[in-house]
């Protein structure tokens, strides 16, 4: 059953919430299909491991259909795995709906329209109410606002020459519009930055009329986004950016704090990796604030990329006394639990790896990494790189034969050359960064032979090399 669909939504469904969903089983509205709860409460024996051994479908099989033989009761395992995948697509989108305050009123407003015309006005002109003092809408609010306003206009009994709320409507739809053009255009100016392909940027003149006629905050940060993504020196912008965003992060949507802080730290991990050093800093910046404002998970989960980025950039940090490992150890300790059940294990392990290198105990990396599984390319990467770096600390310490660490570095070009590894412009920064550390594995075994120039002429002609801080630093040591 790994890999299954059924097992990816048992990963979804949170424990606190398994109750609910026996409710769900058993209401005859939802479920038409009988011992179906037997099933459910059979897999949840094995959170949060569903990838255990035991979970294949032969033995799940045996043990709940004892009597038939093996092709029926993989027959019915099949038909109860269809009846319970149904069953939770449908409580993830009532519970979509539940908690989702606009399609509540959508569907109400829907269904006044129709039957009682009365108490769908009453009901659009409370909602234009409760909304009319606040001052900062989501696109999704200004959106629901356009849509119950427009309905009530154009309804059969609706006067419409003492319709007083057209230029409400033209409002909202100019925001709506000017936000949704906005996350359009600082998209485009993002892969402009970060791709090699070449990009057209429509014009976009018509949203500083909007920023000038609106005080609407969420407007000025993405104008500010846009200029720092325009600029030839983006660290002239990018704190300004930042900081208005934490200023105003209350009154503006969810979605918009987190889109507005992930092209923030992509665009500083593109610098920092383009030897932009001080970029480190606005990373660790940029995560303290995602912290703060709730920004790290989603739906009570962390892409396993964005822990290990954290964890990294963080405690790398350290080498250019910014901050300290503890704040890496910590988020650690808080955020593991929001991790994927079946990659949890590695990816803290990885992120631990890394801390355990900074604070230069290089043994107990290669320890850590040993029993890392390198399930897809970032994790390859991640390791590799950090082994290369593990291996040269303990070669120049004397503690590692020299042909340990050429041989690696041998394996790993191989491996470089593949056509799954990653985009690119990534691939040419992780080949310099091995380059390097040839080149002063080099220098260390033949002293009198002086290639210092050449290495530091090869790291100042790359346009990006992988490995920040610690390759510029072992550089000058050498």
């Amino acid at each position: 059953m790994h890999g299954k669909k059924i097992i990816k939504y048992l990963e979804r469904l949170p424990p606190e919430e398994y109750d609910k969903f026996r409710d769900f089983i058993n209401s005859p509205y939802f479920n038409k299909e009988r011992n179906l709860l037997d099933f459910f409460n059979y897999l949840i024996n094995f959170s949060p491991d569903f990838e255990s051994k035991k979970l294949v479908k032969e033995k799940v099989a045996e043990k709940l259909f004892p009597m038939k033989s093996l092709d029926s009761s993989l027959n019915k395992l099949s038909k109860k795995q269809t009846a319970l995948v149904k069953l939770l697509e449908k409580y993830f989108s009532f519970k979509k709906i539940d908690q989702s305050k606009i399609l509540k009123e959508k569907m109400e407003i829907d269904f006044l329209y129709h039957f009682d015309y009365e108490k769908f006005r009453g009901k659009v002109l409370e909602i234009n109410s409760d909304f009319r003092y606040r001052q900062y809408l989501s696109i999704e609010e200004l959106d629901h606002l356009t849509d119950i306003n427009w309905s009530l206009f154009y309804h059969p009994q609706t006067n419409r020459h003492q319709f007083n709320n057209l230029h409400q409507i033209l409002e909202f739809k100019e925001k709506a519009f000017a936000l949704l053009k906005f996350r359009l255009i600082t998209e485009l100016l993002l892969r402009k930055n970060l791709l090699p392909d070449k990009i057209e940027i429509p014009s976009s003149n018509d949203l500083k009329q909007y920023c000038k006629k609106y005080d609407y905050p969420i407007l000025h940060i993405y104008n500010s986004l846009k200029k720092l993504l325009e600029s030839k020196t983006p660290s002239d912008n990018f704190d300004e950016t930042l900081n208005e965003l934490n200023n105003y992060a209350e009154e503006i949507s969810y979605f918009d704090r987190q889109n507005v802080l992930s092209k923030l730290s992509n665009l500083a991990y593109h610098y920092y990796e383009r030897k932009n050093l001080k970029y480190l800093d606005k990373l660790f910046n940029i995560y303290k604030i995602a912290e703060k404002l709730d920004l790290l998970t989603y739906n009570n989960m962390i892409n396993e990329m964005t822990f290990l980025n954290v964890a990294i950039a963080t405690s790398a940090a350290e080498m250019n006394k910014t901050s300290n490992v503890q704040w890496a150890k910590q988020f650690i300790a808080n955020y593991s639990k929001f991790l994927p059940p079946n990659s949890q294990g590695d990816t803290i392990d990885l992120a631990n790896s890394y801390i355990l290198f900074w604070e230069k105990r290089h043994q107990d990396v290669l320890d850590k990494l040993n029993i890392i599984k390198r399930e897809h390319t970032a994790f390859h990467i991640q390791i590799e790189t950090l082994y290369l770096r593990t291996y040269y600390e303990l070669f120049i310490k004397g503690a590692l034969p020299v042909n340990t660490l050429i041989s690696h570095i041998t394996k790993f070009k191989k491996y470089l050359e593949r056509k799954d590894t990653p985009a690119a412009n990534k691939r040419e920064a992780i080949k310099s960064f091995v380059h390097l550390i040839k080149l002063m594995i080099e220098q260390r075994e033949n002293p009198v032979k002086n290639i210092r120039p050449r290495i530091k002429d090869f790291y100042n002609d790359k346009k990006a090399v992988f490995g920040g801080f610690w390759i510029k630093n072992k550089i000058l040591q050498v």
